[in-house]
């Protein structure tokens, strides 16, 4: 059977409708409803688990960029840059998701690569934050040295002073 035969109620159900969730692509997995017309290896088949591989794709990274987000967030960086490029790969994660009942793996792919790359772009910019931070915490520790390396040069100085003064004065 071809794609062309996929039927939503088939899909979602008519009255027992289901939440839907990314395995219901993955032909490798009980959960794909699309192994209810399809076998593995057609052409549906091998549709939805284009769809799902995308999916997953912008799905898994995300993820990553929000655990970037975090890390950010706590690290007091500038986050503004970060967000609005994850809300980017959000949206294009839903119009992915809306976009496989048109079954066809070129729309999908399409807004994949807008999803990937406002993903990328979210860990990229979180990680020049999260490397500036550390920048940042490595300077304050080597001018806190320096400070404490300059306070215990003029104590020495001041206690040498005084001892002096007080052996002239004997």
């Amino acid at each position: 059977t071809g794609v062309q035969t996929c039927a939503l109620p088939i899909c979602h159900g008519s009255h027992g409708i289901q939440k839907p969730s990314d395995q219901m692509l993955n032909v490798s997995t009980d959960q794909a409803v699309c192994l209810n017309c399809h076998s593995v290896g057609d052409i549906g088949a091998e549709t939805a688990f284009k769809l799902y591989r995308d999916i997953q794709t912008v799905d898994s990274l995300y993820q990553l960029a929000q655990s970037k987000l975090k890390i950010s967030q706590i690290s007091g960086i500038n986050y503004s840059e970060i967000d609005y490029q994850l809300q980017q790969t959000n949206q294009n994660l839903i119009l992915m998701r809306t976009l496989i009942h048109t079954f066809d793996p070129a729309k999908v792919k399409a807004k994949s690569k807008e999803g990937v790359k406002a993903a990328k772009e979210a860990i990229h910019q979180a990680e020049l934050g999260i490397k500036e931070y550390h920048s940042r915490r490595l300077g304050y520790g080597l001018s806190t040295l320096a400070f404490v390396i300059l306070a215990i040069a003029v104590f020495l100085k001041i206690r040498q002073r005084s001892n002096d003064q007080m052996t002239k004065g004997s």
